[in-house]
């Protein structure tokens, strides 16, 4: 029988206030699975003396008491100890100086940080040759195991996937039925052996592309990729066309975006600041060119579970290069 899962954010219990003069122990957010694998799960905010109130959301991430900011999950309790410090304020961006310090001390190889405030943003240029973009996307329009599909997530456009599948709605991570082919491991293994501290051991497990046509009024409306369900690291390959992506920090009303130019056959990495504080998106007038493909490359986080019949949820463990599905146990 699953089990709901629930984080408390401060202290159990208690009336103490910290400076900004909020109940610590004021709001308990609740995550709880719905029956079956395809209902989203309902996030339930409660106060206490009140009833609550129920929103839904497909994101594993919560807001803090204090500064009102959503914060990953996997950080909350972090966030908050950092938020007690700051006395409730919502934080800004870590700045520009900050990130250098830290930046300094990782071998950066061919990643280019950027000069602003985006912290975790890096630029590879020319990772890969005329040649290699042009076998790409003859391998990618050749569609000899899958075509290209119309999508409507997160803007229109076309796609296709490889390897694990992420299921955003049931939360979980099921076994691969197009495995990640040579052509993209190849690039995998050249991140991991060139890309320095920051890519040192990224080992991407999925991989999807997109096919934006400008004429067709494509584009990627603002968001952020699963902050559970993906790892620290996303890797994308922009081919065929430039583009340019824009970063949102903020609520709306009071955002700020910045703009970051991305060069034909370059390879753009998000970590750190500007993965889980920033949207990013891409407008139908930044497409540079008439088509633009990207490949994005990502990490599962954990493993994903898939339901067996009578014997219940079971956990599934499926190599990017095609390898077989193996049992760890029942749950």
């Amino acid at each position: 029988m699953r089990h709901q899962r629930q984080l408390r954010l401060g202290f159990d219990g208690g009336t103490e206030r910290n400076e900004a003069g909020a109940r610590r122990s004021d709001v308990i957010h609740h995550y709880a699975p719905t029956k079956g694998r395809l209902g989203p799960k309902k996030k339930i905010e409660k106060r206490r003396g009140d009833g609550g109130n129920r929103t839904e959301t497909g994101s594993a991430f919560t807001e803090c008491p204090l500064c009102e900011r959503k914060v990953a999950l996997s950080t909350a309790e972090r966030h908050v100890e950092e938020c007690l410090a700051r006395g409730g304020q919502n934080p800004k961006p870590p700045r520009s100086t900050r990130r250098d310090e830290t930046e300094a001390k990782v071998d950066l190889g061919p990643l280019v940080p950027h000069e602003g405030e985006l912290s975790g943003q890096y630029t590879w240029l020319n990772f890969i040759s005329v040649e290699e973009e042009a076998d790409l996307v003859a391998y990618l329009d050749a569609g000899r195991r899958q075509e290209w599909i119309p999508k409507t997530f997160n803007g229109l456009a076309f796609h296709k996937n490889w390897g694990l599948e992420v299921d955003l709605r049931g939360r979980t991570i099921n076994p691969a039925r197009h495995p990640m082919p040579p052509i993209l491991t190849r690039l995998c293994e050249r991140m991991r052996e060139r890309g320095g501290g920051v890519l040192g051991t990224f080992r991407p497990d999925e991989a999807n592309a997109i096919d934006y046509r400008k004429s067709l009024g494509h584009s990627l409306t603002p968001h952020f990729d699963d902050r559970q369900l993906n790892g620290d690291v996303l890797c994308n390959l922009c081919l065929v066309s430039d583009c340019a992506m824009t970063y949102t920090y903020g609520k709306k009303g009071e955002a700020r975006s910045v703009d970051v130019e991305l060069p034909r056959r370059s390879l753009q990495v998000q970590t750190g600041s500007v993965r889980y504080d920033w949207k990013h998106g891409i407008s139908n007038q930044n497409l540079r060119g008439e088509r633009r493909i990207s490949i994005t490359f990502r990490e599962c986080r954990q493993d994903g579970t898939k339901e067996e019949g009578e014997l219940g949820r079971r956990r599934w463990f499926v190599a990017a290069d095609g390898g077989q599905s193996h049992e760890s146990g029942a749950m």
